[in-house]
């Protein structure tokens, strides 16, 4: 009795710690949008000023993506790929401009994307676009 008990404690536990395993993946997937449609965004900075791969993309401060890579081009260029969900392809110009802000008391990096001209058309997915920015 004392055996089917202790067993059954145990399944409990594993039980417990898969779900927990499982619920924890999926909110580190959610941030990273792993679970969501995106498309990549190329930025060129002079200075990227601390800004990592991990770091928010802001789109009239709502988080709308990531970044993905920063890539040093040659002495003067940076490149940074963002990864914007899909859902926010419809809000971003081709004239947007990045901006590299800081988040909260910590100062975490983040790019703020503004659109300056509202006529400008939409970006397109599967293309390149290298949008314009502010630093």
């Amino acid at each position: 009795m004392e055996k089917a008990s202790s067993k059954i404690k145990l399944g409990i536990f594993v039980l417990t710690g898969t779900i927990l395993l499982i619920i924890s993946l999926y909110l580190i997937g959610t941030k990273q949008n792993l679970f969501n449609k995106t498309f990549s965004v190329y930025v060129k900075f002079h200075n990227v000023g601390g800004l990592i791969a991990g770091n928010n993309v802001r789109f009239a401060g709502i988080a709308i993506g990531t970044v993905k890579d920063v890539e040093i081009v040659n002495d003067t260029i940076v490149l940074v790929e963002m990864v914007i969900r899909q859902d926010a392809m419809r809000f971003i110009r081709k004239a947007s401009m990045a901006e590299i802000g800081s988040d909260g008391l910590m100062g975490n990096r983040l790019i703020n994307l503004s659109t300056p001209n509202p006529n400008s058309p939409f970006i397109e997915p599967g293309r390149y676009h290298c949008l314009i920015n502010r630093g």
